[in-house]
């Protein structure tokens, strides 16, 4: 009870109850719920807390993104994966200053960013804009070119049949609606439908 209080008053603590607990337990699926449910409170990195999406580990992490119940969009989990290997460079940098020999640093980057590809594996690249697949995603090395390649070609074969442009996000009523050419610069956007 006292771990669902902390977390439902200081959200990015799911995070490390989730990856601190047994994975079966309920405070574990509590952790899981909140961040399922919440996840643009509970994932990013709190420095107040120590909280966030920087205090999972890999098994955690993976089996976050393994979750389609996550109710999140696609770009935001991907911009997440991106704050965890910054996170996990950062910490390991002030920690560690010449402790470790560069063979095992070396590897330990390796691990983070294969941990990184694995769950970028999970995210659904169709549900996220051309413009941030070929800017943001592309050059991040986290995704195969072949997958981008093939998000792309899902979109635009969408867009000329149905002649709308609307990208889904994870969980159930989330959907966001791409709007251009609506005669006013201020109309056009991005809309979401919670």
């Amino acid at each position: 009870q006292m771990a669902h209080n902390l977390t439902t008053r200081f959200p990015p603590l799911a995070c490390a109850v989730y990856d601190e607990a047994d994975l079966h337990t309920k405070i574990s699926q509590d952790a899981l719920e909140m961040i399922e449910k919440r996840p643009y409170v509970t994932l990013p990195p709190d420095s107040d807390t120590e909280g966030g999406i920087a205090c999972l580990t890999e098994h955690k992490l993976i089996s976050i993104y393994e979750d389609s119940n996550v109710q999140a969009g696609e770009l935001f989990l991907f911009q997440m994966l991106k704050e965890w290997l910054q996170c996990r460079n950062e910490d390991h940098d002030s920690t560690s200053r010449g402790a470790v020999p560069d063979g095992e640093e070396g590897e330990r980057q390796h691990n983070d960013f294969a941990t990184v590809r694995v769950c970028a594996s999970h995210l659904k690249l169709e549900n996220i804009e051309p413009h941030d697949l070929l800017t943001l995603v592309s050059p991040s090395g986290f995704c195969d070119p072949n997958t981008i390649t093939q998000a792309l070609t899902h979109q635009a074969l969408k867009a000329s049949k149905t002649r709308v442009w609307s990208l889904s996000s994870r969980g159930p009523d989330i959907e966001r609606i791409l709007v251009e050419g609506a005669g006013s610069k201020d109309a056009n956007g991005i809309y979401y439908r919670v």
